[in-house]
């Protein structure tokens, strides 16, 4: 049976004009991705070698098409499918986040007190500073976005100034601490200070609040995932606009969307999770076989499916 999250906040979760525009579109993506059902099937795991020989990863991210890294020292790899490999890249600026977004779009914020941002120039092989300051950055299909977790403003990437603006209609009074972009629908979601997730409507310009009240978004394809700080699972609906809990007995730590219903996730054993969307299972089942080793992060996308484990390696799953 599926649980209907609520809201911690007093205030009921707004409902405007635009949400009632999404249903359309969002009922017909929620149709396409119901008609598929896939198993929790066996397959292997590869480990991905690193030049130099020995490199530790302390993150990886998968876009459409790349898989890139960086080290504990803000070092950037990038993933070469050929040999298997995640190739330094750069040794400057010294990163402390990285994301991948659609195509060959890679950006990143350094480890300076004001969080500076770049974008990897793949003719120059070089990472590219942009004006502005964020705390938090991510791209997909809808384009790139930001938020500086200071003054809680959300950002997004003006193609045409080169510069990070604010969105069309400004945004909500919320303070937004983090935001995740992907090809959902209509548009970017964001967290607020209180938990509360907001979905970017494209065809109008605002934010609209959702009744989630969770710690981390995860967007995919043609689907929302957020797990809450008790480690709960939950898929945003959009045929009613609510967050529903498709398995209660669930309990992750990470949660990663590669294709539409392609969910894996990550508990606090490092253990990974394939999401079964049978009608006849709806369950998170472990995954078979078990990587080599435990696993802190799940990434998946179309580069691909990776895990990196608490050791710093990284593997592949086939």
């Amino acid at each position: 049976m599926k649980n209907t999250i609520t809201t911690n906040k007093s205030n009921q979760p707004r409902i405007t004009n635009s949400s009632k525009n999404r249903v359309g579109m969002m009922a017909l993506i929620a149709f396409f991705v119901c008609s598929f059902a896939v198993s929790a099937s066996a397959g292997s795991w590869t480990l991905v070698d690193t030049s130099p020989s020995g490199s530790s990863m302390f993150g990886i991210r998968v876009g459409s098409g790349e898989l890139w890294g960086r080290d504990i020292s803000g070092n950037a790899y990038q993933y070469n499918s050929t040999t298997n490999t995640l190739e330094m890249v750069t040794t400057s600026p010294t990163l402390i986040q990285l994301t991948v977004g659609q195509g060959k779009s890679v950006w990143a914020l350094d480890n300076s007190s004001t969080n500076n941002i770049y974008y990897y120039d793949f003719t120059t092989k070089a990472f590219v500073n942009v004006p502005g300051y964020l705390t938090t950055i991510g791209a997909g299909a809808e384009g790139v976005w930001g938020v500086n977790s200071a003054s809680g403003h959300a950002y997004v990437y003006n193609t045409s100034t080169k510069n990070f603006e604010d969105p069309p209609h400004g945004e909500p009074s919320e303070f937004f601490e983090s935001i995740s972009v992907g090809a959902y629908g209509i548009g970017p979601w964001g967290l607020d200070s209180a938990g509360n997730a907001w979905l970017f409507n494209t065809r109008t310009g605002y934010f609209d609040e959702t009744n989630g009240v969770l710690a981390s978004i995860c967007v995919g394809n043609g689907e929302a995932w957020g797990i809450t700080s008790a480690g709960t699972v939950w898929m945003y609906d959009p045929t009613p606009e609510s967050w529903i809990q498709p398995d209660t007995s669930a309990r992750l730590t990470q949660i990663s969307l590669g294709g539409d219903s392609n969910v894996y996730g990550v508990n606090s054993s490092g253990q990974v999770y394939r999401f079964n969307p049978n009608p006849k299972i709806l369950r998170f089942q472990l995954v078979s076989p078990q990587p080599p080793e435990a696993i802190h992060v799940i990434r998946s996308g179309g580069a691909g499916v990776f895990a990196l484990a608490a050791s710093g390696n990284v593997y592949k799953f086939n």
